[in-house]
């Protein structure tokens, strides 16, 4: 089997401690932790041991519930003389009392003072009667002391009270196997099972089954253990991924699926079922409950469900590419742009954007060659990868730039096959067909060229061609690295403008920055990915073959936040949003939360991004918002973003 036994991050922190056995030394040396956008940091258990720790303790000291998860978060990091202390409140202020002692009596134990803990222990029997948990517990200070017997005979008595707890059952399996093997693991089981109100055994003994291909009888103790303790932490995981490590795959849709319930029974089952559903191939439900499963808004989540989305990805675009289906005749076209690409998506917002004057000479930018490939010589359509995307967003992104900093009227042509994609050539374009992009969109001027990779290099070849003599003016050539990136678009940016002179005769929008060198290269890697969307929308680019769309939407908002402040990058983010939802996906959804938050971080209700809000409301459904921050809005406005306003309010059409 793949991945039932392990996920690609550490599970959710454990709901009792009294199954914990590691120690600090066996701890990462970094703690991961989330802001509020769901972006990933990692700080240093020093760190954590000094600085959050406290101040979280402090924080719920008066609280004996969030108090008690601290603590047990905290031993599950392996901190437990920083508890100490924290133990010894929740001992005073806990109506729970068996949980209290049981927290004290641990911590005690784990720091070596084993009197105390026994202390702890004897003190709530006395109080209130022995309980299973409890006695397990005080079995584990007599084995520390090394009284075998006593510890083995109060241990027995812990497990009759309750037969369900899952350390003591495992501690006295082992005990049990160490003597006698797997035969006395199992027949141990046996009798802990035979103890009215069990079901914890059961599941043990259905992995025996399962291990011996006795699946029928596996599933008639699944039964038992479903109709008691379905909800209870561990349960479903144990059952799903028994199932699946020994081959019975399909039983994991059929057994775990239908009770599963994300906020009750965690990631670790999730991924069982994501898995089930990757081997059996079944990729349209799996992406289905992979949705559900993101809906969830669990950043610790995160990294394990995108493994899955790029899988059922492969899945999805496979099958389209295998369909038996009569296509239609090749149709190549040219897409042309006029305007920086995240201003498509935003319902023509013609107050953000001045219009270009149309007086100065047309300039047309032309989607770069890959030259890497030497065995590809005529224009083909290639799946969405690096250097493809780069071929299209060098050209993007000198389409803005000179669209603001220049008098010229500038243009990107891309050419297509209608429903297929986007074309890569593998030479440059010859001078018939430069000549002929630029005349169909009116241009005097072309820029074309070309991309190579050489090594751990790239090399980019730009020629400046003169239409009507039908000649190149002039060559630019640069070699980079992936680490100069940045810097060398940058250039390419500065050398071409220098070239034709950077005057305007629009007045440049005062929210539009340059990326910085370190975050061109993000930068442009959006333009591209919100150009994919773009033609996804207007099915010029098959929707069923769209790969990583999360990935799209992750990097444009990574962007948004590397580019703190910068407008053009939120508003990216946000029409990428909303291309998303004009190719009929759903994932575009699951960014809610991280919108909403990002408006919030907005500081200036003058803001384009914060006038751009109505359509975020919009796209999210969100319809009162929609109403209160367009009467908001409508007060004072212009002309133009009234009737942007009034066009949002309108019911969608075809």
């Amino acid at each position: 089997m793949g991945l039932f036994d392990k996920l690609r991050a550490p599970f959710s922190k454990a709901s009792s401690p009294a199954s914990s056995t590691t120690t600090a030394t066996e701890k990462p040396e970094r703690i991961t932790v989330y802001d509020k956008f769901g972006q990933q940091l990692t700080i240093s258990r020093d760190e954590w041991r000094a600085k959050v720790l406290p101040g979280r303790i402090k924080e719920v000291w008066n609280n004996p519930d969030e108090l008690y998860d601290t603590i047990v978060m905290a031993m599950n990091d392996g901190f437990f003389t920083e508890v100490l202390e924290a133990s010894e409140r929740l001992l005073a202020i806990d109506g729970n009392s068996e949980r209290a002692h049981t927290v004290r009596g641990i911590v005690l134990m784990k720091t070596g003072d084993l009197d105390g803990a026994e202390d702890a222990f004897q003190q709530f029997i006395r109080q209130n009667g022995p309980t299973g948990s409890l006695l397990t517990n005080l079995a584990k200070v007599y084995s520390q002391r090394g009284q075998k017997e006593r510890s083995e005979a109060v241990l027995w008595e812990g497990l009759n009270l309750d037969p369900n707890q899952e350390n003591g059952l495992m501690w006295w399996g082992t005990i049990h196997g160490e003597r006698n093997g797997k035969t006395g693991f199992i027949d141990a089981v046996r009798k802990v099972a035979a103890i009215s109100g069990s079901w914890r055994p059961q599941l043990w003994l259905a992995r025996n089954c399962l291990e011996n291909k006795q699946l029928n009888t596996a599933k008639i103790y699944y039964e038992h253990v479903l109709a008691h303790a379905v909800d209870v932490p561990g349960v479903l995981m144990m059952i799903s991924g028994d199932l699946g490590k020994n081959g019975f795959v399909a039983e994991v849709l059929k057994v775990a699926l239908p009770v599963y319930q994300a906020e009750k029974h965690g990631l670790p089952v999730g991924v069982n079922i994501l898995q089930a559903y990757l081997e059996t191939k079944n990729y349209p439900d799996g992406e289905q409950f992979l949705h559900k499963m993101f809906a969830m808004n669990r950043p610790d989540w995160k990294q394990n469900l995108m493994y899955y989305a790029a899988e059922f990805d492969k899945l999805r675009i496979g099958a389209s590419r295998d369909r038996k289906e009569v296509e239609p005749p090749v149709s190549m076209g040219v897409y042309t742009f006029d305007c920086p690409i995240w201003r498509y998506g935003l319902e023509d917002p013609q107050w953000l954007i001045p219009a270009k004057d149309k007086s100065g000479k047309g300039l047309v930018f032309i989607a770069l060659a890959n030259t890497t490939k030497t065995d590809l010589v005529n224009p083909a359509v290639q799946q969405e990868e690096d250097l493809g995307r780069l071929t299209r967003s060098i050209p993007l992104y000198l389409l803005e730039s000179f669209y603001f900093w220049s008098a010229l009227d500038p243009k990107f042509a891309l050419p297509v096959v209608m429903g297929k994609g986007p074309v890569v050539s593998g030479a440059e374009w010859p001078a018939e067909h430069v000549c002929q992009f630029a005349k169909g969109v009116v241009a005097e001027i072309a820029v074309a060229g070309s991309l190579r990779k050489e090594g751990d290099e790239l090399a980019i070849h730009l020629a400046i061609w003169d239409c009507p003599e039908i000649k190149v003016v002039r060559d630019f050539d640069y070699r980079t690295t992936p680490q100069l990136l940045g810097s060398t678009i940058l250039q390419i940016e500065d050398d071409l403008l220098a070239h034709f002179g950077s005057q305007n005769t629009i007045p440049t929008p005062p929210f539009y920055t340059r990326p910085s060198k370190d975050s061109a290269e993000r930068y442009l890697g959006a333009l591209g990915q919100s150009l994919a969307l773009t033609l996804g929308q207007n099915n010029l680019f098959p929707k069923d073959q769209l790969w990583g769309e999360r990935n799209i939407f992750d990097w444009s908002l990574a962007l948004a936040l590397e580019m703190n402040g910068s407008q053009a990058a939120r508003i990216l983010f946000l029409c990428n949003l909303g291309k998303g939802k004009g190719c009929g996906s759903a994932v575009f959804n699951e960014y809610r939360k991280q919108a909403l938050t990002l408006l919030e971080d907005e500081k200036s209700e003058d803001s384009e991004f914060y006038r751009l809000s109505p359509l975020l409301f919009k796209l999210f459904d969100m319809r009162e918002e929609f109403e209160q921050r367009k009467h908001e809005l409508m007060q004072g406005a212009d002309q133009p973003y009234r009737e942007w306003l009034e066009d949002l309010s309108k019911p969608a059409t075809g």
